[in-house]
């Protein structure tokens, strides 16, 4: 019994082990030593509640001798974590693998809009009674941030059932098979679009409108003009989505580029991407401000005091969301 409990460990530490290498990394670059933010934000896919990122290398400051890696540093072959760690890491990280070692860490992070890392030039800086300039030119080296992303998921029931059918015609299996892959995919795709927060900001954009399409008819035809830039900001963000799409799918092309100069393209396209998000972000802001403030006048039933204020308002929303837009297309 004991034997055939120790051979079950065995085959679940080695079953994990795997499952752990099954990780791939998507994207790699360095972490700038200025202190110099990287938002993971623009990084991660739309379908990552948690983003898993592995932060490797180490680098010498060559001030007092010792060797830095993100989470703590050597000295005359003393290991110190009391000043670390030297990667700031967002609210809420926690370090699931850590291998001192190799300086090799591995770190879950909650998904939210902003997701910086940074390497902690001022504390170090601070401990040394020296300044951050001066502090950077006694260092050398980089540590590297991979962002990895698990493997496939298993295969469901349905696609083991088609794997292991048999007995079946040829053509009823085509036939039918066919049209059990064709509706599979289209549930996966319609999962997909839901889980997606860009397209979820655009629904959210495309609700709002209606919205404010249903107040103004309530309120009377001093507020028509309200309803047109309302119209016209749906517009200018769906723009902003086909924009981010094109920065996905460039980023999505590059994926497997790991020189150090695609590296820091891949890192401006994704700066870009996170722009383009926040700006989207505002815009369903303001329309669903709007919205909430015409069913408040609506419920209040005052219909006529501040339309030229508010009609002004979101006139110059409207201004800068065309601005921002063609700025994006120069």
């Amino acid at each position: 019994m004991r034997a055939l409990l120790a051979a079950a460990l065995a085959l679940a530490t080695t079953v994990s082990a795997h499952a752990q290498d099954a990780w791939t990394v998507a994207q790699r670059t360095s972490l700038p030593v200025s202190g110099a933010p990287i938002d993971l934000a623009g990084m991660a896919a739309p379908h990552e509640e948690t983003v898993r990122v592995r932060l490797s290398g180490t680098v010498s400051f060559t001030y007092d001798g010792s060797e830095i890696d993100a989470m703590g540093r050597t000295s005359n072959g003393t290991r110190d974590v009391t000043a670390g760690p030297f990667v700031v890491l967002p609210a809420g990280s926690s370090v699931i693998e850590s291998d001192p070692v190799a300086h090799r860490y591995t770190v879950e992070i909650p998904r939210s809009s902003a997701m910086e890392l940074r390497f902690n030039a001022f504390g170090l800086a601070t401990a040394n009674l020296l300044t951050i300039s001066e502090a950077q030119a006694q260092l050398v080296g980089a540590i590297e941030i991979e962002h990895l992303v698990p493997p496939p998921p298993p295969p469901t029931v349905a696609e083991q059932a088609v794997v292991h059918a048999e007995g079946v015609p040829l053509l009823a299996w085509a036939g039918g098979g066919g049209g059990l892959l064709l509706l599979l995919g289209l549930g996966l795709v319609a999962a997909r679009r839901r889980k997606d927060p860009i397209q979820a900001l655009l629904r959210r954009a495309v609700a709002a409108r209606a919205a404010i399409g249903r107040e103004v008819l309530a309120l009377g035809p001093a507020f028509d003009p309200v309803a047109a830039s309302a119209e016209r900001l749906v517009e200018v963000a769906r723009q902003h989505v086909q924009h981010h799409a094109s920065i996905e799918a460039a980023l999505a092309r590059t994926s497997t580029m790991a020189s150090d100069g695609a590296g820091a393209r891949r890192m401006s396209l994704s700066a870009k991407r996170g722009e383009v998000r926040a700006k989207l972000e505002s815009l369903v802001g303001r329309l669903e401000d709007t919205a909430t403030e015409l069913a408040g006048r609506n419920a209040d039933t005052v219909r006529a005091r501040g339309v030229d204020a508010l009609i002004g308002d979101l006139g110059a929303d409207l201004e800068a969301a065309v601005q921002a837009e063609e700025e994006l297309a120069i």
